[in-house]
């Protein structure tokens, strides 16, 4: 537990204003708290809450490094203890400072009218304080963020050579159907989703004796395909020589595969397959072979790419610096 004795509290009280607001204070940090009433303290706040208050407070001082982030955590841990009081909750750190309990508070205690914004705050603040109060601090998931423009993880080796043995386990031949083409397509041209549930038998061309498929869409072009993956995409396009490879949708589906992938059984010696890191597995393995960006985003139909992060996914070339650099100078490797 971060929670300071009496010699911290008053150095806190005499190291924190000063730093906050960078310069000597009219009113020392003791007094300020001190002096702080709530509008609904009364006299269980002057015998009892204003020390909790106190304690509290500095001991979450290391987080408050702003003038707002301080007068913020002031406002949200005075009403908290308040609620606590006034709700017949003990007044104990370790049984508070928890999900439920401010989760409570954010609802129920936060004064009515309140926007959902404020309410976001004082949740954040009471989770931060319970990280610096409470003995074993719960481990939380990170909130969700968007990152739309992230190159998402390539599959290993080994997790490619796992993703390919998924087919044959599912439940039923409409299902072996369906993970057939959508990890074959994905991983051997990079193809998205939407342009993957329209490929057919007729799509699979040869162009100067290289296998291709032939994509239509927002985004056509002729995509060469991943040789070892041949044989499996061949396969399935003489099994279903009409219709899309991956199975037939219904027309008004938004999402047609959506219901395909939910069903898919993966076990647990296997990855979750999933197109963007499908996708990106086939990428990073072109810029390993050295295709010219022109030809990248040919094939990929991409209009950009974060080449800076696909650079920390290619193979380790230490071994051939000196090609590279006979490379670059124009010689011949």
């Amino acid at each position: 537990m971060s929670v300071m004795d009496e010699d911290e509290l008053r150095e806190a009280e005499a190291r924190l204003l000063p730093l906050l607001i960078g310069g000597v204070p009219v009113t020392s940090c003791g007094e300020l708290i001190a002096e702080y009433w709530p509008m609904y303290g009364g006299d269980w706040w002057q015998t009892e809450g204003r020390h909790v208050f106190r304690l509290w407070l500095l001991s979450v001082s290391p987080r408050a490094n702003t003038v707002r982030a301080f007068l913020s955590y002031m406002r949200v841990l005075s009403g908290f203890v308040l609620y606590a009081h006034e709700t017949g909750l003990d007044i104990e750190i370790e049984t508070l400072f928890v999900d439920r309990v401010i989760d409570s508070f954010v609802v129920r205690g936060v004064p009515p009218g309140r926007a959902d914004t404020t309410r976001a705050v004082y949740r954040s603040r009471l989770r931060a304080a319970g990280e610096q109060l409470l003995q074993r601090p719960p481990r939380r998931h990170r909130s969700p963020t968007w990152q739309a423009s992230r190159l998402p993880q390539p599959y290993t080796d080994s997790e490619v050579t796992t993703l390919l043995a998924l087919p044959p386990v599912q439940t039923t031949p409409y299902l072996q159907r369906f993970a057939t083409g959508w990890i074959g397509l994905a991983l051997a041209g990079g193809l998205r989703n939407q342009e993957i549930r329209e490929i057919s038998a007729k799509d699979f061309v040869d162009v100067d004796g290289v296998a291709c498929v032939s994509v239509g869409g927002l985004r056509p072009r002729t995509v060469p395909l991943w040789a070892p993956l041949l044989p499996m995409l061949r396969q399935l396009a003489s099994e279903h020589p009409t219709g899309p490879i991956t199975g037939n949708y219904r027309p008004e589906q938004r999402e047609p595969m959506s219901p395909s992938r939910s069903r898919l059984r993966v076990p647990a010696w296997a990855p979750r397959p999933r197109t963007e890191r499908m996708r990106a597995t086939w990428s990073t393995r072109l810029l390993a072979e050295g295709l010219t960006i022109d030809r990248f985003f040919e094939y990929g139909g991409f209009k950009t790419y974060r080449f800076e992060e696909a650079a920390l996914f290619l193979p380790d070339r230490t071994h051939l610096a000196a090609e590279d650099l006979r490379r670059a100078a124009g010689g011949t490797p």
